[in-house]
């Protein structure tokens, strides 16, 4: 059991802790580039400022989870659950994310350039100055989600979102 354990600014590239309990944990500053998570438990850690570079999240459960500043380039986060999860500022340039729940999700500042979001959620979610140039928004579902000027999207989002933006500058 790990849970609340702190392994703040470690080297953990490769890891693969299957079957360990992760709530909470503190991986902050920590080097997890091809790291294992898929289908992992891991509510309420604390990832700030980790790369996690192509590393494997699917279906992981990262509720409340802290990605602040975090490298999720070319991660695979497709069917992750990411409900109030803190993406602010964090490179997800390439990732998958397709099918995820970014439901109240802070994804303001974030690069999300080339990512997948097809079939993602985002309801509620914050974009604001966040960069989906070139991403795959097929399916998105967007419902009032918070924007601003500085939010840079592909050509023309109206014709491939489903639901609404509420935009504030």
């Amino acid at each position: 059991d790990l849970s609340n354990a702190n392994f703040a600014s470690a080297k953990l590239d490769h890891a693969n802790l299957h079957g360990a309990k992760l709530n909470n944990i503190v991986l902050s500053s920590t080097t997890l580039i091809n790291a294992n998570f898929a289908g992992f438990n891991l509510a309420g850690a604390k990832f700030t400022q980790a790369d996690l570079s192509s590393a494997n999240l699917i279906g992981a459960n990262l509720t409340g989870v802290s990605f602040y500043m975090t490298n999720l380039s070319t991660a695979d986060l497709s069917t992750a659950d990411l409900t109030g999860a803190d993406l602010q500022h964090a490179n997800i340039a390439n990732a998958n994310l397709s099918n995820a729940n970014l439901t109240g999700a802070n994804l303001t500042g974030a690069n999300l350039t080339g990512a997948n979001l097809s079939n993602a959620t985002l309801t509620d979610a914050f974009l604001t100055d966040a960069n989906l140039i070139s991403a795959n928004l097929t399916g998105l579902l967007c419902q009032d989600i918070r924007l601003s000027a500085g939010t840079k999207w592909p050509v023309n989002p109206t014709q491939i979102l489903r639901g609404k933006a509420i935009c504030f500058n």
